[in-house]
Order: C-alpha cells, then sequence, then structure tokens
C-alpha cells in the first residue's frame, strides 16, 4: 500500500503517472516514507487499547508480530519489479488484513468504548486505503472483506452475533463501496485525462521535431528545448545549446532580441556563417518565448547577387542609374555637399556607324576607365546608359575642385585611344551642378543635364556649370574649343 501499490506511482513509470499520484495521494504524498511506519503506529495503538484485556504474552506476540509485518512489507517493495504492481498489494492486503482480523477475534476489548475506540483507528485506516487502493479492485475487495470478516467473527464469539457493532460494520461496508466507487471512477478520469495529455504531449512533440524550420524555447532568455532543424542551423548538439543563453548561443553581443521578425547573423563553431530570420512568441504568463527560426541565408545571397546586378552596369562595370540616384539619396540624407557631372561622349553614334558596335563597347570602357582613374577615391563613377555618364563628387574639398575635374577629364578625352588597331578620337560634353546638400537627386541631374546640352549648343568638347541663377557659365576649355572650330 505505499507508492508501488499504486501504478500511476511506481518507480520509472510516465512523467504523467507520476503526476496522477498528487491526485490520488492528496494527503498521502509521501506515502512510501511514512505508510509503513503510520501503519504500524496504527497496529501499535491497536494494541495499546487491548493492554488491559488480554495477557502479556499475547500483547508481546501482538507488538512483536506487527513489527515483523511492517519489516516483511519494507522488503516486499521491490519484489518482482514492475510485474509485481498487481500482485504485491495483493499480498499486503492479505498480510494486514488478516493480521487485523485476528486482532478482532483475539485481542479486542469487549467493553463497547475500546471496541469502539479501535474501530474508528481501523476504519480511518480502511478509507485511506480506498484511495491508494484505487487501481487494484481485488486488492480493495480483498482488504475489505478480511477487515469485515475479523470484526464479524470477533462480535460473534463475543457472544454479540447481531449486536449493533455487527450492524454498523456492515453499514461500514455499504459506505466503503461508495466511497472506493468515487475514488476509482476518479481514478479512472484522471488516467483517461493524463492519457489525454500524454498523446496531446507526443503529438506536440512530433509537430515539434517535424516542422521544416527551427524551433527553439526560451525561459528568462535561457534555452530550455530546441529541435533539431535549430541544432543543426546553429551548428551545435542539442545538449550543447540547452541550458545556455540566447545571445550567448547567437553569437550576439547586443541586447535583447526583438520579439517580432529579425534578420541574425550567426557565426558557427566550426566558422561557418548563416542569416537566420527569427520570430519569437510570448506565452501568456510572459514567463516564455518560443522562437521560430528560418535559415535565409541563400536567400541573402541571392539578393546580394541580384542587388550586384542592378547595381554594376554590365558593360562597364560601373554603378547603374538606379545605384546613383541611391547614393545621391545617402549623401543629401546626411547633408553632405555634393557636385554631379553629367559626362556625353561626342559622335559616339558615329564611331559606332564607322567602326560598328564593337569598337563602340571598347570605346565605352575606355572612357570608363579614364573616368575612374581621373576621379580616383573622390568621387563615384555611374553610367546612365548609351555613351552617358555621370560623376558624383561629394565633400566640401572635392566639390570646391569640381572645375579642375572637369577640365581634367576633358584633356584626358582628347587623347586619342588605339582599340583592336584602330585609332578613335572622342570628346567629353560635361554639365556642372552643386549643391550644399539639399537639393534633391533629381533636380541636380537635371541641371548638370541642362549645362551638358548648353555645351552641346555651342560646340561640344568643354563644360558649362549651372549657376545658382540658372544661367549656365562656360569653362575656358569650352572657349578655346569654340575658338579653335571658329578658326
Amino acid at each position: 500500500m505505499d507508492r508501488e501499490t499504486h501504478p500511476v506511482v511506481a518507480a520509472g513509470e510516465d512523467e504523467h503517472d507520476a503526476a496522477l499520484g498528487a491526485v490520488f495521494l492528496i494527503g498521502f504524498s509521501e506515502a512510501s516514507r511514512w505508510l509503513v511506519p503510520g501503519t504500524l503506529l496504527l497496529l501499535w495503538t491497536l494494541g495499546m487499547i487491548a493492554r488491559d484485556s488480554v495477557s502479556p504474552p499475547t500483547l508481546a506476540i501482538w507488538f512483536g508480530g506487527s513489527l515483523l509485518l511492517a519489516l516483511f512489507r519494507l522488503k516486499l517493495q521491490n519484489f518482482m519489479g514492475d510485474r509485481g504492481r498487481f500482485i504485491r498489494p495483493l499480498l499486503m492486503t492479505g498480510v494486514f488484513g488478516s493480521w487485523i482480523a485476528w486482532y478482532f477475534i483475539s485481542l479486542v476489548p469487549r467493553e463497547p468504548l475500546g471496541f469502539t475506540i479501535a474501530l474508528i483507528g481501523v476504519t480511518t485506516w480502511w478509507t485511506a486505503s480506498a484511495a491508494l487502493l484505487a487501481s487494484n479492485p481485488l486488492a480493495f475487495a480483498n482488504l475489505s472483506t478480511l477487515l469485515t470478516a475479523g470484526v464479524l467473527i470477533g462480535s460473534a464469539l463475543h457472544g454479540s452475533p447481531l449486536g449493533g457493532s455487527v450492524w454498523l460494520v456492515l453499514m461500514l461496508d455499504a459506505v466503503m463501496v461508495f466511497t472506493y466507487r468515487d475514488r476509482r471512477t476518479a481514478y479512472l478520469r484522471a488516467l483517461e485525462a493524463a492519457e489525454s495529455v500524454r498523446r496531446l504531449a507526443d503529438e506536440m512533440a512530433l509537430v515539434f521535431e517535424s516542422v521544416r524550420d527551427g524551433v527553439m524555447v526560451t525561459s528568462s532568455g535561457t534555452v530550455t528545448r530546441l529541435n533539431e532543424t535549430m541544432a543543426e542551423q546553429l551548428g551545435r548538439e542539442i545538449p550543447d545549446v540547452v541550458g545556455r543563453h540566447l545571445l550567448e548561443v547567437l553569437g550576439s553581443s547586443g541586447g535583447a532580441l526583438p520579439v517580432g521578425p529579425s534578420r541574425v547573423d550567426v557565426v558557427r563553431p566550426d566558422g561557418s556563417a548563416v542569416v537566420l530570420e527569427l520570430t519569437g512568441r510570448v506565452n501568456e504568463l510572459q514567463d516564455l518565448v518560443v522562437w521560430s527560426s528560418h535559415d535565409i541565408t541563400d536567400r541573402v545571397a541571392r539578393e546580394a547577387e541580384l542587388h550586384s546586378m542592378i547595381a554594376l552596369d554590365d558593360l562597364t562595370g560601373l554603378a547603374t542609374r538606379r545605384a546613383m540616384f541611391e547614393h545621391l539619396e545617402d549623401l543629401r540624407r546626411e547633408a553632405r555637399p555634393v557636385a554631379v557631372l553629367a559626362v556625353d561622349v561626342d559622335g559616339f553614334k558615329q564611331v559606332n556607324d564607322r567602326h560598328g558596335h564593337g569598337i563602340g563597347d571598347a570605346v565605352l570602357r575606355t572612357v570608363s576607365e579614364r573616368l575612374v582613374e581621373c576621379v580616383g577615391g573622390a568621387g563615384f563613377v555611374a553610367r546612365l546608359g548609351g555613351d552617358e555618364f555621370v560623376v558624383v563628387l561629394s565633400g566640401a574639398t572635392a566639390v570646391s575642385a569640381r572645375r579642375r575635374f572637369a577640365d581634367d577629364l576633358i584633356e584626358r578625352s582628347r587623347a586619342p585611344m588605339v582599340v583592336h588597331d584602330v585609332e578613335v578620337r572622342i570628346t567629353l560634353s560635361i554639365g556642372l551642378s552643386a549643391s550644399d546638400g539639399t537639393v534633391a537627386a533629381d533636380e541636380l541631374l537635371h541641371e548638370a543635364d541642362l549645362a551638358m546640352y548648353e555645351v552641346k549648343r555651342r560646340g561640344r568638347d568643354g563644360w558649362e556649370a549651372h549657376g545658382a541663377d540658372g544661367r549656365v557659365v562656360a569653362s575656358l576649355a569650352t572657349v578655346a574649343s569654340r575658338y579653335r572650330r571658329a578658326m
């Protein structure tokens, strides 16, 4: 009748069985420790009640036998292991029931008061057994039969076969039947509920391990559980992760991660890197967070590749129009001084028509190389399309030197270039615009285009600057070029 007599609290049982033990051992949560000495105390109390009605040898036999039975009960605890969970309660109820039955036959006081006290003590123990033996109807029936038989036989031997004690015991039998039925019903319902909980836990565990994304549970920032997918994403074994702080596992030195979707760069122990998209959900008690993780490393790489394709011109390797506008907007947000040089290759159509598109493409690549060499690290060079280029200068020093840059570009462009054994000469028309960091990118480019078109209109091969008042200022190189054409 200790913890092993109840299958839901037997050693080695599932966790849900252990939880059931709390339902049926209310008030007996330490049954395995206190039930045997408690039963021995009951038996010795019965002996103390009978001390004035029996001989000393009989009383000594009762006390000694009770102690031997308690020791026997301790020895019987692991008898037959798990297979004995059903047999052990039958054996012990038979032994203890027979011993108490002998008490009522041979030792119980004949006076009503002593008999009543003894019966109250046994009834209390009997009622407790109804809960402890809820899983074993045969053991409880065995105990109840022996207790009833002992009281009835004892009453008959005392000369009152139909006395009040007989009817009292029969009434107790009826009460015990209903008590046990209630305990048994509650036990079966709890067992069914526990089975439902176990099945639900199994289903949740199956889902936990079957989802394609990584799943991790944290409590106060400490990892308590994760699935295999999450462990693979982190490049670690599950035991290496459980018990560690989330930020330590992710290799993050920042503050707490936001519960909403966030992108985290994780460096694995082997040195490889992955990009994870983490999303957390907090429970109602605010003490647990369930994180779902999706490996987006490949997607990030594709996005970077796509951005590179969009941001770089296929022919020249320069930045594209889109990248140029993004760069100008970044400079405007930083309120940095900026100058824009709109560059157009003069007579490029004639080069294509005369020498073919292969030569024309080579000319554009050479022009882009010369632009980059001239600007160096002071500017940003982009190709808008066709024979149109843009140079962006940023910072007060570079902006103030924009006209010198334009002169250098024009001077370099006049040098002949040899492409596939063909000598090609070109010139550039350049329009300048500048801002203190407050003018929008499209407006700056429009002003530079206006200045560049003015160079085209006035004879090409030079630069013009768009002034703050909207007027266009010609460079000395442009004036000299016009003079040469006039001569």
